[in-house]
């Protein structure tokens, strides 16, 4: 009987740690989006602040944020009026918007923030965590309204 509880408690172990490790990556990616500085209080959602050298993982090119925002669509993520924000700003980028890297990658779930860090959202991030940067990816599509 020990051996089988032992066995169960390894298991249990192992099944915990890509769930707390999980919840580590959630943490870190969305304290990427926010600006400012960052801030703790133990849950991932806390204090959407910068990490590292306080720059923010955002989107950093217009093009960019249009492919995101056509992926997050596609993908279920966004509904509302995020078509029409999206089709408004792809006038933006003129006639041949695939020529634009930024916007190629975004198609694809890349958001590529132009200093050299990117987050692949169909890389494996948690439905969850895609709904929430695909939000703040729509409100700084606004902002280029």
């Amino acid at each position: 009987m020990k051996k089988t509880s032992h066995h169960f408690l390894a298991l249990a172990v192992v099944c915990l740690l890509p769930i707390s490790s999980a919840h580590a990556q959630l943490g870190g990616i969305l304290n990427q989006f926010g600006g400012g500085t960052a801030q703790s209080s133990g849950t991932p959602a806390a204090g959407l602040g910068a990490i590292g050298g306080g720059t923010a993982l955002v989107p950093g090119s217009l093009g960019n944020v249009v492919g995101l925002l056509k992926y997050c669509i596609e993908n279920n993520y966004l509904g509302g009026n995020a078509r029409s924000v999206q089709s408004t700003l792809m006038g933006k980028l003129g006639d041949n918007p695939a020529s634009n890297p930024g916007y190629a990658s975004g198609l694809v779930g890349i958001l590529d923030a132009g200093n050299g860090q990117t987050m692949n959202l169909g890389g494996g991030a948690t439905q969850p965590l895609s709904q929430q940067i695909c939000t703040r990816v729509l409100a700084q599509a606004k902002s280029f309204l």
